[in-house]
């Protein structure tokens, strides 16, 4: 069984693609930076949000299912539209190509701020509405609305909203707070 896994170059991305492959899973990449991963096996580069349809549905051929943790966050740089273009559209297209061209899961790490913001001090469950309060938050709440729909009710797509997460080579506030800690 092959998996395509976008962002495995990324903090968990990397696990993901380690885990899987640990468990005996081929492993197909898909990477805005190919050249990273030269030793990985199987690599194609991730096509931008504007790509024609052919090059979505090239890297699904022979897949099983999609883990797609491929993301832009953090980035202070970052306006709406390139959150917008990273997180919602590639979402919505990498599912639409995942839907017509693969026979199991696709599986897209979203976030915690797709409901809710920074700020939010509360239990989040499934019964509570979507909120996003930042353009981070609102693509990712759009790339879930995207994978839904091209899905079309199919049970085989999920968003998995995650927390926050640490760790090696991570970026951002916390990154800057642990630099700052070993001052």
């Amino acid at each position: 069984m092959k998996v395509l896994v976008t962002g495995a170059t990324g903090l968990i991305g990397r696990q993901v693609t380690g885990r899987l492959r640990q468990a005996g899973f081929d492993i197909r990449i898909a990477s805005r930076r190919p050249e990273r991963l030269q030793a990985a096996g199987e690599v194609f580069a991730l096509p931008g949000a504007d790509a024609p349809d052919d090059a979505f549905l090239a890297p699904m051929r022979g897949v099983s299912h999609v883990v797609h943790c491929a993301a832009l966050n953090n980035d202070r740089n970052a306006s709406d539209a390139d959150y917008q273009a990273a997180n919602a559209m590639l979402t919505a297209r990498l599912a639409k190509a995942a839907a017509a061209g693969c026979g199991g899961r696709f599986i897209y790490l979203s976030s915690i701020r797709a409901v809710a913001g920074p700020g939010f001090s509360g239990t989040i469950n499934e019964a509570m509405a979507p909120a996003p309060q930042c353009a981070y938050g609102r693509s990712k709440r759009e790339g879930e609305i995207r994978m839904i729909e091209a899905y079309a009710g199919r049970p085989d797509a999920t968003a998995l909203r995650l927390p926050p997460v640490y760790g090696e080579s991570m970026r951002g506030n916390m990154a800057a707070l642990m630099r700052l800690a070993d001052t």
